[in-house]
């Protein structure tokens, strides 16, 4: 993992001008005191920050699962499994230690699974940290799925309050992470409609899976104070 370190030549804090700025330090996220030549003596202060930048810094996804159902009009389209109505439902939660937000996430995909990414956005977080903020209004992370490569890809935005270390009060973090799918527990189950006559549903098929925990990586993680950069993690 890289981080690089993206101060410009001039940065105030609690306007004060920084001196002896470095513009090619790089250090690995977590290790020593993370003010990156602030000119700061003492890391942050609030917990929102201090989390964001560790090195163990993940975010978890739990009870993921899915359940597709496949209806089948007609003998013909179950032999040939192409049913008239398919949906598969997603959900699962997901949780930011750096604000203490969970929040709940779910979507119904319609038809056949796309091989192209299925975006969509988590609810509102449902717990959160006093002086901390998500950046996507009223709903929680954007999230890309590519059910068929078993990958989810994670887009999060949040703000913490430094107001009590830095002018301007608060600094700007965006991260994304991929978590690689793998299922488990899965169960189906299957009916035939007795008699059936055309134009009844013939047969149904459903099956559900659970995913273990997941804990992402950030593959890239960007912090913003007054406008400005001040570190970057790439990989």
């Amino acid at each position: 993992m890289l981080v690089t370190i993206l101060l410009p030549l001039v940065l105030t804090l609690s306007k004060a001008v920084v001196a002896n700025s470095d513009t090619n330090a790089t250090e690995e996220l977590g290790q020593g005191p993370y003010h990156h030549n602030f000119g700061l003596n003492t890391p942050f202060v609030s917990s929102c920050s201090n989390k964001t930048v560790d090195v163990k810094f993940r975010w978890s996804i739990r009870d993921f699962q899915y359940t597709t159902t496949s209806t089948f009009m007609s003998p013909t389209e179950e032999s040939q499994l192409k049913p008239s109505v398919e949906s598969t439902y997603f959900s699962f939660n997901i949780t930011n230690p750096a604000i203490g937000g969970l929040a709940r996430c779910n979507t119904t995909v319609n038809g056949p699974i796309p091989t192209s990414p299925h975006i969509f956005h988590c609810d509102k977080w449902l717990t959160i940290n006093n002086g901390t903020h998500g950046l996507f209004g009223p709903r929680g992370p954007r999230l890309a799925l590519q059910f068929v490569d078993r990958k989810l890809t994670l887009n999060d935005g949040w703000r913490c309050d430094e107001s009590r270390k830095v002018s301007g009060g608060s600094i700007q973090y965006s991260g994304r992470g991929l978590a690689e799918l793998e299922f488990f527990q899965c169960i189906g189950a299957s009916s035939i409609t007795g008699n059936w006559e055309p134009g009844q549903i013939y047969s149904q098929r459903t099956i559900g899976c659970r995913a273990e925990e997941i804990n992402v990586k950030p593959y890239y993680l960007l912090g913003v104070y007054s406008g400005d950069p001040f570190f970057q993690v790439i990989g």
